[in-house]
């Protein structure tokens, strides 16, 4: 089960919990590169044949609309990844 709130998700998947704090980014995009990893020159080299299926990619941001900025404002958003 994931669950997630504004401020971070928490992945399950059996014993294993991922914890994904994040700081002004509402967002995140999840996955993985499953079989193709490690099978060709053109997939990730450094992985070895099968280990696309314990791979997964985290990214945060803000995707749900428009993140608008006045004239010198700045934004900054960060991510915290724990496993459990």
């Amino acid at each position: 089960m994931n669950v997630g709130t504004r401020n971070g998700y928490t992945i399950r998947d059996g014993e294993n919990v991922i914890k994904v704090s994040t700081e002004g980014l509402t967002d995140f995009f999840m996955w993985n590169p499953q079989d193709n990893a490690g099978k060709t020159p053109s997939a990730w080299s450094d992985m070895e044949p099968g280990d696309g299926d314990k791979f997964a990619g985290v990214e945060p941001g803000y995707f749900h609309e428009w993140k608008r900025l006045s004239p010198g404002e700045e934004f900054v958003g960060s991510q915290t990844l724990s496993v459990a």
